[in-house]
């Protein structure tokens, strides 16, 4: 990491910034920046791999995000009762990875995400009963069923600064 190649531009003006090695993750490092700072630019060479590679400029934006660019999604579950085990509500991005996640105490009731980035996304419920925090296929082996898991029909799209009830 090369501290003299990275820059913080703010309303303040530009300053440096430390960069750090992250002690828990080694492809991850830490900056620090004033807290004013708006965006962070690193120039080719301020960060390299564990083969000498470097990267081209990298600008990054800081800070949170105008909540008027983002939306809030609110879930209202009504679906069968409770199972054994925990239940996860999800949902996902177009690419069907989990953009968001969160276990459910009670149904019926009602789940919200604020802040949530504009997007198209997909709901999905599943009854996690070994309680390992995934959904399980199940084992052919031992003869043990698959996880209940259910999908929301049709996809649910958040739009900037608009709030979006489902109800399920």
């Amino acid at each position: 990491l090369d501290q003299d190649k990275a820059l913080a531009i703010g309303t303040s003006g530009d300053q440096p910034v430390a960069l750090r090695s992250d002690p828990d993750e080694v492809r991850s490092f830490l900056v620090e920046a004033p807290a004013a700072m708006e965006r962070l630019i690193l120039f080719p060479g301020a960060v390299k791999d564990i083969y000498g590679g470097t990267h081209d400029t990298l600008r990054v934006s800081l800070g949170r995000a105008d909540p008027t660019e983002l939306g809030l999604l609110r879930v209202e579950l009504r679906t069968p009762e409770r199972a054994e085990g925990l239940q996860w509500l999800e949902f996902l991005d177009r690419q069907g990875a989990v953009a968001q996640r969160l276990v459910v105490d009670t149904i019926p009731g009602t789940y919200t995400w604020p802040m949530t980035p504009p997007g198209i996304y997909e709901l999905r419920l599943f009854h996690d009963t070994n309680e390992n925090g995934r959904w399980d296929p199940g084992r052919l082996d031992d003869r043990q069923q698959p996880e209940v898991r259910l999908r929301l029909e049709g996809p649910v799209n958040v739009r900037p600064n608009w709030e979006v009830d489902v109800v399920w």
